[in-house]
């Protein structure tokens, strides 16, 4: 069973070659390495051009590897029914199945190279970028710092729950009176609820709950002009020890700013990190700070961690002369990034992702190719990938999906078929959720760690899961198929 597959993976791949395909790939993916990042210049810094060497040219790669994949997948089956070339292989005693393995597996030895070779290639690129720039010295090591690098965040530990808001909007309706341990903070929320207090009469919590806490907690985030934030941070274990055996440790300190949309106006302010006891062991100021991420390369001293205390992190945000009302993310306010291990490994794993979500693709066109000739394959493989994006759209962004859940009058039958257009859009959304998840060439591109459990669960899913499912429905497809009568295209 094994020689037959590895057999019919070389002619598949004999196929891609004897049809240029791998040819007319590496022109394009040539093409695109040379071109992309003459075209694209990033902000101008170094960072900038790093930043775009690596999203654009890995992105334009396995854009690139991904529809030719998808067409050729498309193909291979198809075409062999079409020219009575399977009928050789369904007189053999082997497994039907075994036709849609070995060209899978056929497939995805031409992508492992191609896009092995784009990884080498874009660390090569990279490695030139920074030694031929003509930045300081300071610069560069900030970029192997903060993007040549696969750090990890921690967040600030959680000041308010989503338990403790519960409980106060609750008393808050049940009294109408504004509960005596709110924090001055979401006061204000609360006054806004009660000039609407006739459509109160009829609310519950449950209902009023996702407004009130989007707004309070976006009001927690807010530093107004001439206040201070602070916010505490568990540092963990592992990271702790190396920093007490050392004398110091770099950190990269990651926020993000917003502004209100009529008002435009930088901020400016000082970062304080330290721990309770004292609290300003490093000071950064920083001025005129626009809606944008921001990450500030940092050394923590020892110090920051020798009474196994938090790490106190503080935004003291400038007066309203020099600075603005400061909003950060609600639920991301501030990181601390701690660098877990070296750029090499981090493009590794966001290689070895980006060939699993290839390999899905081949799964998928080749299942489709089973089930129709090449020009109905391709339309049906197109379709369903842009039926799965646009569901998958519409439910991060919160869209109504058919309409339902509405009473417009339809009839019985329009509901039903409206319910089950509904149903399938969940389940489909379900199966593709766990795909568009992970993410690889922005965590690349900003030096997050791409960990090991992430590309573990990728390639369990990708390379695992979801293809033996596609193969299982093709093998069957092909077994009911009548691949050997005369006169028939199938």
């Amino acid at each position: 069973m094994i020689r037959s597959t590895l057999a019919i993976a070389v002619l598949a791949l004999r196929s891609a070659i004897r049809s240029r395909l791998v040819l007319c790939l590496l022109a394009a993916l040539a093409a695109g390495w040379i071109v992309v990042p003459r075209m694209v210049h990033g902000d101008g810094t170094l960072a900038g051009r790093v930043h775009v060497t690596l999203v654009y040219s890995l992105g334009y790669s396995a854009i690139m590897l991904s529809l030719a994949t998808l067409w050729a997948a498309c193909r291979l089956i198809a075409d062999d029914v079409r020219g009575r070339q399977i009928c050789l292989v369904a007189v053999k005693p082997i497994r039907r199945v075994q036709v849609w393995l070995g060209k899978w597996l056929g497939l995805l030895a031409m992508n492992a190279v191609l896009l092995a070779g784009t990884a080498l290639w874009t660390g090569l690129t990279v490695a030139w970028t920074m030694r031929s720039a003509e930045a300081p010295a300071a610069e560069k090591a900030e970029v192997r710092d903060t993007v040549l690098s696969a750090r990890v965040g921690v967040l600030p530990r959680e000041t308010l729950s989503d338990e403790q808001l519960h409980v106060w909007l609750d008393r808050f309706l049940a009294t109408r009176t504004l509960p005596e341990d709110v924090p001055a903070e979401i006061a204000p929320v609360f006054a806004r609820l009660l000039q609407d207090g006739q459509a109160l009469d009829s609310a519950t919590c449950e209902q009023v709950f996702p407004w009130f806490r989007t707004v309070a907690r976006r009001r927690l985030a807010t530093v107004e002009t001439g206040q201070t934030k602070r916010w505490a941070f568990a540092v963990p274990p592992g990271r702790m020890r190396a920093l007490r055996r050392a004398s110091s440790m770099p950190v990269t300190l990651q926020f993000h700013l917003s502004h209100h949309a009529m008002d435009r106006k930088p901020v400016s302010g000082e970062w304080r990190i330290g721990t309770a006891d004292s609290p300003h062991l490093v000071r950064v100021i920083v001025r005129d700070r626009m809606e944008r991420t921001h990450r500030l390369p940092l050394v923590l001293p020892a110090e920051a961690v020798r009474d196994g205390g938090p790490i106190m992190v503080e935004f003291f945000n400038g007066d309203a002369d020099t600075s603005n009302r400061a909003v950060f993310q609600p639920d991301r306010p501030v990181e601390l990034m701690f660098r877990q291990g070296g750029f090499a490994g981090n493009l590794a794993r966001a290689t070895l992702i980006l060939f699993a979500k290839v390999a899905l693709l081949a799964a998928a066109g080749l299942c489709v190719s089973a089930m129709f000739s090449f020009p109905v394959a391709s339309f049906s493989a197109v379709a369903a990938m842009l039926m799965a994006l646009l569901v998958h759209y519409l439910a991060v962004t919160g869209g109504e999906i058919g309409g339902c859940g509405h009473d417009h009058g339809h009839g019985h039958g329009e509901s039903a078929f409206l319910h089950v257009g509904e149903e399938f859009a969940r389940l489909l959304n379900v199966a593709i959720e766990p795909v568009m998840r992970v993410q690889t060439l922005t965590p690349l591109a900003d030096g997050i760690a791409i960990g090991f459990g992430t590309l573990a669960r990728s390639l369990l899913l990708l390379l695992g899961l979801y293809p033996a499912l596609l193969g299982l429905a093709a093998g069957t497809v092909l077994n009911i198929r009548e691949l050997g009568l005369p006169g028939k295209d199938g």
